[in-house]
């Protein structure tokens, strides 16, 4: 290591030790977290989102929701798969899960918003019938507005 290198280290490491005379918290050692506002769960039967879905599903996070599709955890999973196993692999992925979790296409639940211990679950139409659907995309959209109270608390 080059001397300016270590006397820098040096003068931080000083500075750290006079900033906390009996030690550093444990929390402020753990690393940052970026606090998620939604998870949305794609039923689809291909592998990936195609450039139009990811579109329509980044306005319905931004537009939408007013929630920035960074903050938007998104899991595509196939038809007919366990939907509840990808609920679970989401919530065990962040420390805190996310306060929404919309899932797109799951069949015989539409507009059904199941809400418990701070988190809600909205079922709603499938990305490729609300792209192509006026009538499911204003239904959606009445969908949507069940969880907006949920984004106002954060």
């Amino acid at each position: 290591m080059p001397p300016h290198t270590r006397s820098a280290l040096a003068r931080y490491l000083d500075r750290v030790r006079r900033l906390y005379p009996l030690g550093v918290p444990r929390a402020a050692l753990r690393p940052p977290t970026l606090s998620t506002l939604c998870s949305l769960v794609v039923v689809t039967e291909s592998p990936s989102l195609s450039g139009s879905e990811r579109e329509l599903l980044e306005a319905i996070c931004v537009k939408g929701l007013r929630c920035p599709f960074d903050r938007c955890a998104v899991t595509v999973v196939r038809p007919r798969s366990d939907i509840l196993e990808a609920l679970k692999s989401i919530e065990g992925h962040y420390q805190v899960p996310p306060p929404v979790t919309i899932v797109f296409g799951a069949e015989g639940r539409l507009g059904e918003l199941q809400d418990g211990q701070g988190q809600a679950l909205l079922h709603t139409h499938p990305l490729e019938r609300i792209g192509s659907d006026q009538a499911a995309k204003r239904e959606t959209w009445g969908h949507l507005k069940a969880v907006l109270p949920h984004f106002s608390a954060q």
